[in-house]
């Protein structure tokens, strides 16, 4: 569930000629998915899905699958971080 979570929002970042790259690594658990290339960026609509202070009620469809990812991952034992350089990459990473 968690990884196909992140792969919907890779595909939010993902504009243009961008590519997608998951790695798994099942034993650690580890997750790390690159989009790179084009105009790889997060929507500022999406970004908040991640915040943990996020509300209920400020909930929308572009942030609710963001919002499930981090708890997914926080019910798992997990952390997830997203970076991203502002226009040409973005990087998902759980573990």
């Amino acid at each position: 569930k968690l990884l196909l979570n992140l792969m919907l929002v890779a595909g939010e970042c993902a504009q243009r000629d961008a590519s997608i790259s998951a790695e798994v690594v099942p034993e650690k658990p580890q997750i790390k998915i690159s989009i790179t290339g084009g105009r790889s960026k997060l929507r500022d609509d999406v970004r908040t899905g991640f915040d943990p202070k996020l509300g209920v009620d400020a909930m929308t469809v572009r942030n609710v699958i963001a919002w499930n990812s981090r708890r997914l991952a926080e019910g798992l034992g997990l952390h997830l971080t997203v970076v991203e350089d502002g226009q040409t990459s973005v990087e998902l990473s759980v573990n």
